[in-house]
């Protein structure tokens, strides 16, 4: 079973998102801020991080780079999503594997992490 860490300061989202995987036979951990994420990296294995770009006092773009730049956690799959899809048009400049547009159908959202090895 996946790890997927969601991080939004969306609870509603949140709430949503782990549904929604919870129910497809995925393990969904969720926080809501970048000191809360950093403790799970460390003590869960993560396999898949869907990142918010806007998060209170954070942008995601850069906590994404630092996480692709850091040898423990350089590995792990990351969705950048954003309800303001232009500030997804080079999610690959800060290295994301993937982005979502906010809002989602659910669907197309199951299918590409369905298709994350």
């Amino acid at each position: 079973m996946k790890n997927i860490l969601i991080v939004d300061n969306d609870h509603g989202t949140l709430e949503i998102i782990k549904k929604v995987l919870s129910d497809a036979g995925y393990n969904p951990i969720s926080c809501s801020t970048y000191q809360e994420m950093l403790p799970l990296l460390y003590h869960t294995k993560i396999d898949i991080i869907i990142l918010d770009i806007m998060l209170d006092n954070q942008d995601g773009r850069i906590i994404c780079q630092q996480l692709k730049q850091n040898p423990r956690t350089s590995d792990i799959y990351i969705i950048m999503f954003s309800g303001y899809p232009e500030k997804l048009e080079n999610y690959q400049d800060f290295c994301a594997d993937a982005r979502l547009d906010k809002p989602f159908n659910l669907q197309t959202f199951l299918n590409k992490i369905n298709t994350i090895k």
